[in-house]
Formats: C-alpha cells, sequence, structure tokens
C-alpha cells in the first residue's frame, strides 16, 4: 500500500514540474509589441548559435555624445555577418539583444530568432529599439525563463534603397524592381558626377537635377495618409514627382554614391512632418532641403537655393528638428556666400546686376544681409538698359531675405 501511495505521490510531483515549467507559457504568455503582429512562433531548435558573437565597436560615422540614428549613422558592418541569423541565436543580454535587432535592421534581413534567456519585458521591450523607416514586430513563447522569439522587419523601398546605395554588397536584397531603381540611380550618378568635380560642385548638380526634373506631389501631400508610394525612391524616380521623404531619400541616395556623407533629417515644417537633408562637404556639415527649393506650382527647370546648405541657426528659423544629428555650424559653402551673391547695400546690389548682365544672364539671384530692398533701388538699376519690365520673389520688407530678380525687355 504504501509503495503504491508514493508511485502516485512521485507521478504527482513530476506532472507539477512539468506544468510549472511548461504549463505556465499558456497561462502567461510573452506579449508581442510592436503593431501586435502574430507569426507563427519558432519551436525548440535543432541547431542553435552557442551565443550571439560580442558586438563590434561602434561606428565612428556620428558627433560625439550624439544618439545613434538609423538614417544618421550607418555603421560599419564587416565583409562577413557577424551573426548567422539563418540559425537560432542565444542572446544573454540586453545589450547583445538590440545589438542584434540593428545588424539584422542595416543587414536588411526581415526575420531573424533568438532565444533569450532571463528573458523579461521589461529589458527586451522593442520599443526602445530606434525609429526609422521600417517597422518591427515580436512574437514567440517562454519556456521557463527562456523565450524563443521571432523579430520581424518590415522595411520600406526609401530605407532598402537607401541602404544599398551605403553598402552595395546589400544589393542581393533588394526586389527585382528596386535593383532596376539602382541602376536607374547609377546612371544618374554617372550623368551627374564627372572626373575632378568638387564635393560642392556634386552636391550642387544633385539638388539641381532633382529641382529641375521633379515636382511636389502636391495631391498626395494633401492626403490624411500619405501613400507608400509618394515617399518611395522608386516611384519618384519613375513618375517624377512625390513627397519630402521622397526628395530627401533620392538626394542621399545619388550623394552617398557619389561618394559624400549624407543623411535624412525629420522634423517640422509650416505645422506639418518634414523630411530634409544634412550633407558633409570637407569635414562641416550644412543643411539642404531640396522639396523647399522646387518652386510649387511646379516651374521646370528652375531652382531655388534658399535651403542650400544652411547652418543650425538659419535652419532653425522654419524648421524643427526631431533630433539634432550632428552640429552645422560653417557657412562657406552656403550657395549664396560661396557664390558672392551676398548683397548688403546698393552698390554690391549694382555690381552684382552689372556681372550677370555682362554674362548673358536676365535673372539675378541675391540674399540681402542687412539691406532693405526698395522698389525705387529696383527701377534705378534698370533705367536706361532697355528692360520694359521684371518680377521678383522674396520679402522686400525683410533685410536678411533670398530674392530672385528676372529681367523682360
Amino acid at each position: 500500500m504504501k509503495r503504491h501511495i508514493l508511485a502516485v505521490v512521485l507521478v504527482l510531483l513530476c506532472a507539477g514540474i512539468y506544468f510549472l515549467n511548461y504549463g505556465l507559457e499558456e497561462i502567461l504568455p510573452i506579449t508581442p509589441t510592436i503593431e501586435y503582429v502574430i507569426n507563427k512562433p519558432v519551436t525548440e531548435p535543432t541547431e542553435i548559435i552557442d551565443q550571439a558573437t560580442t558586438p563590434v565597436s561602434e561606428s565612428t560615422d556620428k558627433t560625439d555624445d550624439i544618439p545613434a540614428d538609423p538614417d544618421a549613422t550607418p555603421p560599419k558592418l564587416p565583409k562577413e555577418g557577424v551573426n548567422d541569423y539563418s540559425k537560432i541565436v542565444v542572446v544573454n543580454d540586453p545589450r547583445t539583444f538590440f545589438y542584434c535587432l540593428t545588424e539584422a535592421r542595416d543587414r536588411l534581413i526581415p526575420t531573424i530568432n533568438l532565444k533569450i534567456t532571463n528573458y523579461n519585458d521589461t529589458d527586451y521591450d522593442i520599443h526602445k529599439f530606434e525609429r526609422g523607416k521600417y517597422s518591427l514586430s515580436s512574437s514567440g513563447k517562454s519556456i521557463g525563463k527562456t523565450a524563443y522569439m521571432t523579430y520581424t522587419f518590415k522595411f520600406s523601398d526609401s530605407y532598402m534603397i537607401s541602404r544599398a546605395c551605403e553598402d552595395e554588397t546589400l544589393i542581393s536584397a533588394l526586389s527585382d524592381e528596386q535593383r532596376q531603381t539602382m541602376d536607374k540611380l547609377y546612371a544618374v550618378r554617372d550623368l551627374l558626377i564627372k572626373d575632378g568635380m568638387s564635393d560642392y560642385e556634386k552636391e550642387l548638380a544633385i539638388h539641381d537635377y532633382i529641382v529641375k526634373n521633379y515636382q511636389y506631389d502636391t495631391y498626395a501631400a494633401e492626403q490624411e495618409n500619405i501613400s507608400d508610394d509618394a515617399t518611395s525612391i522608386t516611384f519618384f524616380l519613375r513618375e517624377h514627382k512625390g513627397v519630402c521623404e521622397a526628395y530627401s531619400y533620392t538626394f542621399k541616395a545619388l550623394c552617398n554614391l557619389s561618394g559624400l556623407r549624407c543623411h535624412v533629417v525629420t522634423g517640422i515644417l509650416d505645422g506639418v512632418n518634414h523630411a530634409w537633408n544634412i550633407v558633409g562637404i570637407d569635414g562641416s556639415f550644412y543643411h539642404i532641403d531640396v522639396t523647399s527649393d522646387d518652386p510649387v506650382p511646379d516651374i521646370p527647370q528652375h531652382c531655388f537655393y534658399s535651403y542650400f546648405n544652411l547652418t543650425d541657426m538659419e535652419i532653425s528659423k522654419t524648421h524643427t528638428m526631431e533630433n539634432k544629428w550632428y552640429e552645422c555650424h560653417s557657412d562657406k559653402y552656403n550657395y549664396f556666400k560661396y557664390n558672392n551673391y551676398i548683397v548688403n547695400n546698393y552698390t554690391t546690389l549694382h555690381s552684382l546686376t552689372m556681372a550677370r548682365l555682362s554674362q548673358g544672364y536676365n535673372t539675378i539671384m541675391f540674399k540681402t544681409q542687412g539691406y532693405t530692398l526698395t522698389t525705387d533701388d529696383i527701377n534705378q538699376l534698370l533705367y536706361g538698359k532697355g528692360f520694359t519690365s521684371y518680377t521678383i520673389t522674396g520679402d522686400m520688407t525683410d533685410p536678411n531675405a533670398d530674392h530672385e530678380i528676372t529681367l523682360q525687355k
């Protein structure tokens, strides 16, 4: 009788242990976080990498003490991946966990499977992961303190092409349509960029090409939910129109293919979300907003330069940055300063106008500094030179404004 009782106790004890180790996963499941996209959980692995490789050193492509940004700080990845994400990778700490997510994102790996020891929702919360032009979802289950998790990225068209322009080894991860887009980008790059060009000349050529040949999609911008096409590099190159994200990512892609450091910046302009670029020229960084330099309504083959290489102080007059990745203090390569188009009195305006007219131009671009332009100045400037009328852009009440005078005979 005692033996029977002992056998029953052992069976109940084993059942209890099994319940604690395996049954709790049904009672206390791990809740997916971002987007709540539920995929089929991974099962007990047959082949597992013993431990995620120690993370490589952080990229030096950033300013000290500035947080990493997916667009602003592309990592310097090794030729071969640090981790093989075709297998399940064992992760023992949050630092390695977030490194694995970062590496998968930057290598355009859509899905990774991780075995996480001592898992908890706080330390491994993917809401803490950097936001960007992609979405991230998770699903999985726990067995005791160990979680088997699947993390899935969905990358935007612009993000994938942008990364391939930074690292050409990633072209193999692109779709056929995206590879065709890459071919178009290479063709444009080869058309614009010539041997011996300075970084400034490359930047100017790319800026002018986009502004002159593409137009802002006002219809798409006015929709409550802007379509993915309107923000896509592929759609932008094919249809020759798009919104600010398409402009900024296309500009970045062409800059990167031309050897220029260029990053996408997001923020607010005129009360709405906006995207523009920061570009590196001769060791200094500048803001450039290609979208805002494109006239609306569109004027084919016409450019403005009001937002060509501005400092932080200058851009802050109209733009509010969400995050500040690089310090932009130099004005050396500001379009107006670099080309000596700064006007601070009538004498300099007269000299600039005469020089441009002698070169055969009937349009004069300039920026006033501490000088309020008047119609009397313009009439005096053009008197007796055979012009019948003129048009002028810019705020004539502002002593520090960009202007363009176009003359008609």
